[in-house]
């Protein structure tokens, strides 16, 4: 009697964002004809979560449109969205235009030169003084059969700064390369809330 008890308490919470600890892959427990996702946090590779998408795309995309950093969580893409709300406040960010889409939040900061050279990877030549940057940031979600939510991030970058060459054409911006550091970051912290949450 207490077996089947403790059974049926463990469907009813099956698909609520639960306790979670990180672990590299997990399987659905079977149970009957109910397929119940482990409470449990999987790593995933960014590229080939981004394999079908890349196939689909008309043109070459630049290497840092692709997500470079990806994580899959025991919740809904509406828990993981919140959050990413919640964490952007508490950083205390320079942010707007956020848009959101059942499958994509998405939102652009402002960065000073020094967050510029510390997430992003500026080209040396030609030579420029990097005063300021922006960012937009992109977070992709995909529901999984399992009731996890894949998480797939990727950060586009935009320096402002002036040239050394004097001579070099005149213009007040670049697109630089991500060095994946801030995907990590926002991945970190989904890793870490997920696993923490009560």
């Amino acid at each position: 009697m207490r077996l089947l008890l403790s059974v049926s308490a463990y469907l009813l919470v099956a698909n609520a964002c639960i306790p979670a600890q990180i672990l590299p892959d997990t399987r659905a427990v079977q149970l009957g004809q109910d397929t119940v996702a482990s409470s449990t946090l999987r790593s995933c590779s960014a590229s080939n979560a981004s394999d079908n998408k890349k196939k689909r795309g008309r043109a070459k995309v630049r290497e840092n449109l692709e997500p470079v950093a990806c994580v899959e969580v025991p919740c809904s893409p509406l828990d993981v969205q919140e959050y990413l709300q919640k964490f952007t406040w508490e950083s205390k960010w320079n942010a707007e235009d956020e848009q959101t889409s059942e499958n994509l939040w998405s939102i652009s900061i402002a960065l000073t030169g020094e967050e510029l050279l510390t997430y992003a990877k500026p080209f040396s030549d030609p030579q420029i003084d990097w005063q300021a940057g922006k960012v937009r940031i992109n977070v992709q979600t995909a529901t999984l059969p399992d009731n996890f939510t894949r998480v797939l991030t990727n950060a586009r970058f935009e320096g402002y700064g002036k040239q050394h060459d004097q001579f070099a054409p005149k213009r007040n911006s670049w697109p630089v390369d991500s060095n994946g550091l801030l995907e990590a970051k926002i991945i970190g912290a989904i890793r870490e809330h997920f696993k923490s949450a009560r």
